[in-house]
């Protein structure tokens, strides 16, 4: 007589699945054996309190990187409002030059004027003269 191993027993209820169903239906009505079961199974069970504890340290996660990216942010929108600060002091000290040379092209054109007004009157003079009497 073969001896039966755990192994054999596996094969034997692998061709034959309709024991398969009957040994389990006997084990399940086992109250030792569905205790057993069922205690095994709890265990792998997520609990109301285990999910509310994961949810907090997912909602407290999200906080702090929310935080760090806000920090982030601000830092960025400091060094912005910090350029967009030095630019405009730039566009002001360029308002002021400009204005300065403008300044200095206006009286530079008076001074052009102021010259070249009487040369031209002059030479219209001579011109006029040599026309009019030769």
């Amino acid at each position: 007589m073969e001896a039966i191993t755990a192994q054999r027993i596996v094969e034997l209820f692998e061709k034959d699945r309709a024991a398969l169903k009957r040994f389990a239906t006997l084990v399940a009505g086992e109250d030792e054996v569905r205790l057993a079961l069922l205690n095994a199974v709890i265990r792998d069970v997520a609990t109301r309190d285990y999910v509310d504890r994961r949810f907090a340290e997912l909602r407290d996660y999200v906080d702090k990187r929310f935080a760090e990216l806000r920090e982030y942010v601000d830092r960025g929108f400091s060094e912005i409002r910090r350029d967009i600060g030095e630019l405009g002091d730039r566009v002001s000290s360029l308002e002021v030059r400009v204005s300065r040379v403008e300044g200095q092209l206006a009286l530079l054109i008076r001074i052009f004027l102021g010259l070249m007004i009487p040369i031209l009157v002059a030479l219209v003079g001579i011109l006029l003269k040599l026309v009019f009497m030769p």
